[in-house]
């Protein structure tokens, strides 16, 4: 029997017969220890916002970020943006790169 694979974010969707038959979702990775201690600067209040979107972006290259990391650095100039991210958990799912 013939099925459809559609991967969306961090999850693989398997269809037969044009119904979902299984979610399988990506295991999750470590984070850097860079990336973490730049959050936990920022959520400390002791970093300044454009030390931290840079701090983020040379690391990016090097060793991959969160998706929480790559919001931020689309965004970082909106301030409401920036104050919903700082709560948010850090994750990284694994994504083909």
């Amino acid at each position: 029997m013939p099925a459809v694979a559609v991967a969306s974010a961090s999850h693989i969707y398997i269809y037969k017969n044009m119904r979902p038959y299984f979610k399988f979702t990506l295991p999750t990775l470590d984070i850097s220890p860079q990336e973490k201690e730049l959050w936990d600067r920022a959520n400390e209040g002791n970093m300044e916002l454009s030390a931290l979107c840079d701090g983020l972006q040379s690391i990016r290259a090097e060793v991959g970020t969160t998706t929480k990391s790559l919001y931020y650095s689309t965004l970082f100039a909106q301030n409401d943006v920036v104050a919903h991210l700082l709560l948010l958990p850090l994750v990284r799912w694994a994504t083909p790169d």
